[in-house]
């Protein structure tokens, strides 16, 4: 099943994982100037857009992502997502929704990274072994599900291989730093859909804790970019059009920092 099939999943699959990379992973690129307070997600479609979701993020005091909540058009919320990093190195992610518990994932950190964990949700127990570049970048995950295989030139993102067809992906390296509070290159997963993103354990890879994230952002070739910035040279929107669809269809991230910038 193509990529482009599983967008029909958007609502659930925003609603299920609306969540972002903290950037405390271990390439150390932390900046307060550019700390994402919140985020909108807006689909259009034709000459019609509508808010999809308002993401909330809140950082611990070590500057970890902490949690993430996310609200329907009507202010309705939908989803929170808590992790919790441990003085012995334990992590866990509890993702809740509908009004009751979902999934738990656990880990041990070694480095800032997680190596294998557990995700225990409703559907059943999956697990996930990983291994890293010398360099620090996540290189190969495994599940009983698929298997995927990164590649990486020069600190960016270029491909994602899998033994699943659907979750192939290319890229094309940005001229704009992935320097945020939250890791750019995670957009597409947001309305690709839960299946997706499961797959690729997006929860423990929004966390920062799967390696170090691509320098610049990363543009998935299912679409074209463009950005827009505000008053402090800081990106204000992502808007993301679909390369390969037969309608007019883009997608736009609109980003909120604090006041004190």
């Amino acid at each position: 099943m193509d990529r482009l099939v599983q967008m029909g999943k958007i609502a659930f699959g925003v609603c299920a994982v609306s969540w972002m990379m903290a950037a405390c992973s271990d390439d150390g690129s932390s900046a307060s100037f550019k700390v994402v307070e919140s985020m909108e997600l807006w689909k259009t479609e034709g000459n019609t857009s509508e808010l999809v979701a308002d993401i909330h993020f809140i950082y611990g005091k070590d500057g970890r992502l902490a949690q993430v909540s996310s609200d329907d058009a009507g202010g309705v919320p939908v989803m929170d997502i808590n992790y919790v990093y441990s003085e012995n190195n334990d992590f866990q992610c509890v993702y809740t929704g509908d009004g009751g518990q979902r999934g738990r994932i656990s880990a041990t950190l070694e480095n800032g990274r997680i190596y294998s964990c557990q995700n225990a949700a409703a559907s059943g127990t999956e697990s996930y072994t990983y291994v890293y570049t010398d360099d620090g970048y996540l290189r190969k995950c495994d599940s009983r599900e698929a298997s995927f295989e990164y590649a990486w030139s020069g600190g960016n993102l270029l491909s994602v291989k899998s033994s699943e067809r659907a979750y192939n992906s290319t890229y094309e390296t940005a001229s704009v730093a992935n320097d945020y509070s939250i890791d750019l290159n995670v957009l597409p997963h947001l309305i690709t859909g839960a299946d997706y993103m499961e797959a690729m354990n997006t929860y423990c890879w929004l966390a920062g804790v799967l390696g170090k994230k691509s320098r610049n952002i990363a543009e998935d070739t299912l679409y074209t970019y463009d950005y827009k910035y505000d008053g402090e040279g800081r990106l204000s929107e992502i808007v993301m059009q679909e390369t390969l669809s037969f309608q007019d269809v883009s997608y736009t991230f609109r980003f909120v920092y604090p006041h004190n910038g």
